[in-house]
């Protein structure tokens, strides 16, 4: 009998902890690991309206032919509908980019901001200024592996991965100017 109880007391125990780390494990999903993002100061006014946001670059993609930054435009328009929130999914071509210094230079356009009232605000192109505050020996080396790839004409596909490599160097010690351009 003793034995008995002994056995039962395992197994209820066994099935116990089965049970409790199974609803343990699923009850707090991971979090999803955070992603590099660059923030870039846009605004711009035109006879339609202005646009007061940023462009967010979360990766660069040069699968097309063509060197992009892919993210989100977000911010406020005004026009005669008044102000409207934007916050879009962006797919920007990189018109220019150089690296002088530390300094990454990109030029980018065009930009279409979408907002509810479907006012057409458009900017052929505007330019950004990148400068890391602290770079790191690892993000040094990432920036001249840049320059390097720039400079020999390296194929979009290069210089997505380049960007992406050094994205998260970028996004956390930056200091980022943006000006426009009517193109």
């Amino acid at each position: 009998m003793r034995l008995l109880r002994l056995l039962v007391l395992i197994f209820l125990a066994t099935v116990g902890v089965g049970v409790g780390a199974g609803a343990a494990v699923g009850a707090a999903p991971a979090a999803p690991c955070p992603t590099a993002a660059l923030a870039l100061p846009v605004s711009w006014s035109e006879f339609r309206g202005t646009f007061d946001g940023a462009l967010t670059i979360t990766r660069f993609s040069g699968e097309s032919g063509g060197l992009v930054a892919l993210g989100t435009l977000a911010g406020q328009t005004n026009s005669r509908y008044g102000p409207e929130r934007v916050d879009q999914p962006a797919a920007v071509p990189v018109l220019a980019i150089a690296v002088e210094g530390r300094t990454l230079h990109l030029e980018l356009g065009p930009l279409d901001p979408r907002p509810p009232s479907g006012v057409g605000l458009h900017l052929d192109r505007f330019a950004a200024d990148i400068s890391p505050q602290h770079l790191d020996r690892v993000g040094r080396a990432e920036l001249r592996a840049l320059a390097a790839a720039i400079q020999r004409g390296a194929p979009a596909t290069e210089l997505a991965t380049d960007l992406n490599r050094l994205l998260p160097e970028l996004a956390d010690r930056t200091a980022a100017t943006g000006s426009r351009y009517r193109g």
